[in-house]
């Protein structure tokens, strides 16, 4: 089954029910993880859009931790550390 740019196998025999093929670079990977960040950071920040108080701003919280995560796999993917 194809996952955005990934192949994704089914595993029976394992705990995880799917796992990447073994032959995706690492630079694919982190760039889908950087896309998958950016989804996320901007969907909980929408979400916090539509709350209140309290709830709005342990939202904003999350929504800042996974800017940073996004942050850190860009800077990954920067030639210069690769």
């Amino acid at each position: 089954m194809w996952c955005g740019n990934f192949l994704i196998h089914g595993v029976t025999a394992s705990r995880d029910p799917f796992v990447l093929v073994p032959e995706v670079d690492s630079e694919t990977l982190l760039a889908n993880a950087c896309e998958s960040l950016a989804s996320a950071s901007v969907t909980l920040s929408d979400f916090a859009g539509l709350m209140e108080g309290p709830h709005r701003n342990t939202l904003l919280g999350i929504q800042q931790v996974v800017m940073l995560g996004e942050l850190a796999v860009n800077r990954a993917l920067e030639p210069a550390n690769a």
